[in-house]
Parts: structure tokens; sequence; C-alpha cells
């Protein structure tokens, strides 16, 4: 499966230097290359994982750019989709969090040590991690929403293989966290 993310979508808040070209390039393409398939993974199940990567279908169009649907009660919502505005994803959300995470701390010959430029003060991650991280969650919650009440125009749902117990386990492993939590 072609990836939905690239180098692109790392600016502004998820700004993240050098990742243009050469060794930078290279780093982010490999968090991409790794963190994008699990994140679709966990958030929407094996069941609906397998069939995004090989169906072809309007289904799967929006679940990937949005759609409208109508909630519980009757009122139409719009699903933004997993990217939206060319630079904006819950998966390059998720992606950066762990990118920021690993960058966080540096692997040396005698361990792990926190990096500590001489020209800088080295700051914590964590606020911006966790930025990311509840930008991914309230997307996600939005996205729970969009694949559990969307319907055919008989009443069907349209993504089945989103199951309840999928619903449940998406929403526990997408929970927001506090941005003064270290990690």
């Amino acid at each position: 499966m072609p990836t939905i993310v690239n180098q692109s979508f790392f600016i502004r808040n998820l700004t993240i230097p050098n990742c243009t070209s050469g060794a930078g390039l290279e780093r982010i393409l490999s968090y991409i290359a790794k963190y994008e398939p699990e994140c679709l993974l966990k958030i929407f199940g094996y069941p609906l994982y397998k069939l995004f990567g090989t169906e072809s279908s309007s289904r799967m169009t929006d679940l990937l750019n949005g759609a409208e649907y109508n909630d519980g009660e009757g009122n139409l919502q719009k699903w933004q989709g997993l990217k939206h505005d060319t630079d904006i994803s819950l998966i390059a959300n998720y992606v950066y969090f762990y990118y920021q995470q690993t960058m966080a701390q540096l692997s040396t010959g005698s361990g792990t040590s926190v990096s500590n430029p001489e020209s800088a003060e080295a700051v914590s991650p964590a606020e911006k991690m966790a930025n990311a991280w509840n930008f991914f969650s309230s997307e996600v919650y939005d996205m729970t929403h969009f694949l559990w009440l969307k319907k055919d125009g008989s009443g069907t749902r349209v993504y089945p293989e989103f199951s309840y117990d999928q619903f449940l386990e998406t929403r526990r492993i997408s929970r927001p966290i506090d941005p003064y939590l270290s990690f």
C-alpha cells in the first residue's frame, strides 16, 4: 500500500528540520514507513486495514479524503478524512509523536543520553508531543463516529468491518494525554 503522508506534512506545529533531503529525508521516510501502517492497523483493526489497502471503492476514498454522514440524531456531519488540506493528517501527528519520542534521547556508545547542544538549551518535547497526540486523538474520535454511523441509502452501515469491539479498542488506544506529563 502506498503511504498517505510524506515529508511535506511535517510543517507548522509538526516541523521537523532538514527533512527535505539527505539523511533527514531518509530518517522521516523511515518513520513514515514504520508508523503509518502501525497507526492504520491500530485505529482500523485488521479487517478494515486489509480492505483499505486493497479495495478501490468510494467508501475507501471517503475514509481517506472525508465525507458527510448523519449522526445518531439525524444531524449532518463531516468527517475530514485521514488527510485533508494536502498537509494535515492524523497519521502525520502519530508519526511526529513517535519521531519526537525517539529524537529526545540519543543512543551513544555508553548508553542513552539527552542531547545537550552547546549553543542552545535543550527543551523537553513533551508539550509538542502531547499536542500532536491530542490532535491525533481528536481526529480518531471523529473517525470512529464516521465509521460507526455512516450508512448507505438503505440504512446499512457502510463499514461493517469496523466492529463494536474495534470501536472501543480504537477509542481506548487514542485517548488524549496530559501535555504536562513527561514521556
